[in-house]
């Protein structure tokens, strides 16, 4: 019933991962890292959003 993920699949979805996780990470956490003052609330949202699906695309790369 079940079959197994193909190699080549498994390895373009870990190269999605990365890519989504260095690409995304590069452009939102200097930002969240580097902020100073208060966020307007969508954007501190969005930015909040982006960096945990940058987080979670490090766990996905497992």
């Amino acid at each position: 019933m079940f079959e197994e993920v193909s190699t080549f699949r498994l390895y373009l979805m870990r190269l999605l991962y990365l890519l989504n996780f260095v690409l995304l990470g590069l452009d939102v956490w200097p930002g969240i890292i580097n902020h100073a003052g208060a966020w307007d609330p969508v954007k501190g949202v969005a930015f909040s959003f982006w960096a945990a699906l940058s987080a979670r695309s490090g766990l996905g790369l497992r």
